[in-house]
């Protein structure tokens, strides 16, 4: 994980120790059904309100339901540079390319 979602603000590295104190992923990657739940939600919500297509929705459900097959499945190794399930979840369905669409879960 070389880019934090808000790493653009700063010029250096997050200090490791930082990292590990503001990661909350050691114990709420338990909570990635409830978060993957969520991000369904919302893509859904975006499709009806015509923010995506029903392609683009289908797509990104198809790709976070694999994600949840994976993470159950035991193939998503959890690291502190996650920082919290949603990232985690978010950088699983990024990664594998059958995913890739352009716009991700919860983008403006």
């Amino acid at each position: 994980m070389k880019q934090k979602a808000w790493s653009g603000r700063f010029k250096e590295a997050t200090d490791k120790l930082v990292e590990e104190l503001n990661a909350s992923i050691s114990f709420d990657k338990r909570l990635y059904k409830f978060d993957i739940l969520g991000s369904t939600a919302h893509a859904m919500v975006l499709v009806k309100a015509g923010i995506l297509t029903e392609k683009e929705g289908k797509k990104i459900i198809n790709g976070l339901k694999a994600v949840e097959k994976e993470i159950a499945e035991g193939k998503i190794e959890f690291t502190a540079e996650m920082e919290d399930i949603h990232m985690a979840d978010w950088r699983a369905w990024r990664q594998a390319p059958y995913r890739k669409v352009e716009k991700r879960p919860g983008s403006r």
